[in-house]
């Protein structure tokens, strides 16, 4: 029950890689079945993986970790973005909130009930 998969491009090599999570594992392999890249979250992820892509062919995985309320980007190499992980309650969703601004927005929910919104550089 705690296991997804998706078949994307994450390596940006336009073509699709196997992307795994297992309970708290996460494993990318390439379409030559070569590991990408590997991360180890502190507790199960129950929630699936979110896929992101961004101008210039820039790809990311978007990870929920309920236990810890922690929201993980993830980039085509398996490191956190810059700031990551963020404080959320909820899953998340990605998106320029203003078309003419040059951040993306991150929305989701806090323990509070509340939404909260996070700029992304």
């Amino acid at each position: 029950p705690n296991h997804f998969f998706m078949y994307k491009d994450i390596d940006g090599d336009r073509k699709k890689d196997f992307i795994f999570l297992d309970g708290n594992i996460l494993e990318v392999y390439n379409s030559k079945d070569d590991l990408v890249f590997t991360h180890s979250f502190a507790s199960t992820i129950t929630e699936r993986p979110l896929f992101f892509m961004f101008p210039g062919n820039t790809t990311a995985l978007g990870i929920f970790e309920t236990a810890t309320r922690e929201i993980w980007m993830l980039n085509q190499s398996g490191t956190p973005f810059k700031g990551f992980p963020l404080e959320g309650n909820t899953l998340f969703s990605i998106d320029l909130l203003n078309p003419r601004s040059k951040y993306y927005n991150l929305v989701c929910g806090n323990s509070e009930g509340c939404l909260v919104n996070y700029q992304l550089n």
